[in-house]
């Protein structure tokens, strides 16, 4: 199903997501993508997936694209950093010891841990959520991690 929507959801705005890469605004491009999802549900050409749907996904895309274009320094020196800190992990879920769930959660750990190294979860989710102490992270850290756990 991911593979499906993926196809679905590439085959639609694949072209806005090429020009957010060449410099096109975040805003310009939600409207893009909003009005092509819109269309394509009125048309019924959504395989059942609900406008709601594909236009979060694909507002989630075009954050990330467009912050690929605006610091591409940062993706460029993070992919490994996330990729060294996280292998345990993606090796336990290539090897089916955890689901993709447990893949994703303990890498969040790890990486909030490569930060403080005195983070543990089990404490600090816990806690009543005003009192939690966890590290600020950029989110883009965490993006690396699913594409590196689905690769």
């Amino acid at each position: 199903m991911h593979q499906m929507k993926q196809s679905l959801f590439e085959s639609f705005i694949g072209d806005v997501l090429t020009e957010v890469q060449n410099g096109l605004g975040y805003s310009d491009a939600r409207a893009k993508s909003n009005r092509i999802f819109f269309d394509a549900w009125l048309n019924g050409q959504t395989n059942g997936y609900s406008y709601g749907v594909l236009v979060d996904i694909a507002n989630a895309a075009i954050w990330q694209y467009r912050d690929m274009y605006l610091r591409p320094d940062f993706y460029k020196d993070n992919l490994e950093k996330v990729r060294s800190i996280i292998t345990p992990v993606i090796e336990d879920y290539k090897s089916g010891k955890i689901t993709y769930a447990e893949a994703e959660f303990n890498a969040r750990n790890k990486i909030y841990q490569s930060v403080k190294h005195d983070f543990n979860p089990d404490i600090e989710y816990m806690k009543d959520p005003l009192s939690r102490d966890i590290p600020s992270v950029d989110n883009s850290l965490f993006i690396f991690a699913r594409k590196l756990i689905l690769e």
